[in-house]
């Protein structure tokens, strides 16, 4: 077992290692102080192995940071967010970060707020991408969307599942089905978005609806970057881009502690849910199995998301 008073000194060390680098990432920089080992991997970059790429060692330690992020002041968050932002190796921290503002302002801005979505392709009109004030959920499966009806009201379902990682939501209204990819970066393709797997579950007062699919980016050199990729959408798929900064969406929405714990908290009960069903259908299995026929453990355990990032 480890010593009480190890534990409590290394807790108490990376907490102020985590507050120290979000009040001022400069310091961090050159990755030179001893108390960036307890909070970052560093690994080659995924398009060069001559470029350094910054991570989070574990789930906790984004979570620490996305805290201690939260609990600062506007002014501070944004003066963080743009020195990660400019720095290439800390873009998977800043993309992390980015999509919890989005998230938030999908959660708690006015319900007559909307992202204007704009297309390359010529005579499309502008979409607009609503805010669903008080109806974000979280869903672990395709299968979990087949018994939507919300009429008159927008939802925006996230995916927890590591199944469906590059999609980041899937917003429903009355007049079209928008698939959703949050990105700071100018290339981020949709394959195996699992486009086919949600369209295939939607109900059934849902699947004759215009399908739309949305890039939420911070600039325009990105949204149009994004959408003049060679996209594999499927037909009738129209592509649109949306931009939306830190600032503004921080502005409109601030970041709070509060919020963060009740996104969490949303996220981790559909993992226990999903769970238990699990665990009861590994019973039932066990049954079935005792008299020749398949049950269900061979199924895979669903991965448990420690916090907010997937």
């Amino acid at each position: 077992m480890k010593d009480p008073k190890d534990v409590s000194s290394h807790a108490w060390s990376v907490a102020q290692a985590v507050h120290n680098l979000a009040t001022d990432i400069s310091q961090f920089s050159e990755f030179r102080f001893t108390s960036t080992q307890r909070l970052f991997v560093i690994r080659p970059a995924a398009d060069s192995r001559q470029v350094a790429a910054v991570e989070f060692g574990t789930n906790y330690l984004r979570r620490a940071v996305a805290h201690a992020y939260a609990n600062h002041d506007h002014a501070t968050r944004r003066s963080f967010y743009s020195k990660i932002r400019r720095d290439p190796r800390f873009s998977l921290p800043a993309g992390q970060i980015y999509e919890i503002h989005v998230l938030l302002w999908f959660r708690h801005a006015r319900n007559t707020e909307f992202l204007t979505c704009t297309s390359n392709a010529t005579g499309l009109p502008q979409l607009k991408l609503p805010a669903c004030p008080r109806n974000l959920k979280f869903f672990s499966k395709p299968q979990e969307l087949d018994k939507i009806y919300e009429p008159g009201r927008p939802v925006c379902w996230v995916p927890t599942s590591e199944t469906l990682p590059a999609l980041g939501a899937v917003v429903l209204t009355n007049h079209s089905v928008i698939t959703v990819q949050i990105s700071i970066t100018s290339n981020h393709d949709a394959k195996n978005l699992g486009f086919e797997d949600i369209y295939r579950n939607l109900p059934p007062h849902l699947k004759t609806k215009p399908r739309c699919h949305v890039f939420i980016t911070d600039s325009e050199f990105n949204a149009e970057s994004l959408q003049e990729q060679n996209l594999t959408v499927p037909g009738g798929t129209q592509v649109f881009a949306a931009i939306a900064d830190v600032e503004e969406l921080d502005s409109k929405v601030a970041i709070t502690g509060d919020r963060l714990e009740a996104l969490e908290k949303d996220r981790v009960s559909v993992y226990w849910l999903r769970t238990i069903r699990h665990l009861l259908g590994n019973l039932a299995g066990t049954s079935t199995r005792s008299n020749g026929h398949e049950g269900m453990l061979g199924k895979s355990v669903p991965v448990r998301p420690g916090d907010i990032f997937r």
